[in-house]
């Protein structure tokens, strides 16, 4: 047999798990912080699509005719997708989302009328502070009743 002679000598070979560690740990660091910061850029898309999809509802339901309220109820319905429902604080849902943002459209042409809320040109901050990464426009069109 070739291989019975061959002895591995365990005071040359301490130190080479050392460096292998060396080697793996930094990319695995960054993919560990990858992985983190996916999952919180799909946490805040799926939280403006809820928050949109909610504001859309709310805006459904009144009628753009009545010009009167129906203006207070558009800006209700920023507010909602921006701050959420019974947030009396002001705080966004989602950091970086404000008023500015969202923009409530109705078709009062179409049969039956629509409405459409939309956020655009939202900018998700990565960790790695001057990085950025802008959604594309999340937007729900529904029937007004």
């Amino acid at each position: 047999m070739l291989y019975s002679n061959v002895r591995i000598n365990n005071k040359s070979s301490r130190g080479v798990i050392a460096v292998e560690v060396a080697l793996l740990l930094p990319i695995l660091i960054v993919l560990a912080l990858s992985i983190a910061e996916f999952g919180r850029a799909i946490y805040q898309y799926n939280t403006l699509t809820k928050s949109v999809r909610d504001a859309a509802r709310f805006i459904s339901q009144y009628d753009p005719d009545n010009p009167t309220s129906y203006g207070d109820k558009v800006d209700e319905a920023k507010q909602l997708a921006v701050y959420g429902m019974g947030n009396m604080s002001k705080v966004p849902l989602v950091p970086g989302l404000s008023v500015d943002i969202v923009d409530v459209r109705s078709d009062r042409e179409s049969v039956p009328k629509t409405v459409t809320v939309e956020i655009k040109n939202f900018q998700f901050n990565l960790i790695i502070n001057p990085l950025t990464i802008t959604f594309d426009p999340i937007q729900v069109t529904m029937r007004q009743l």
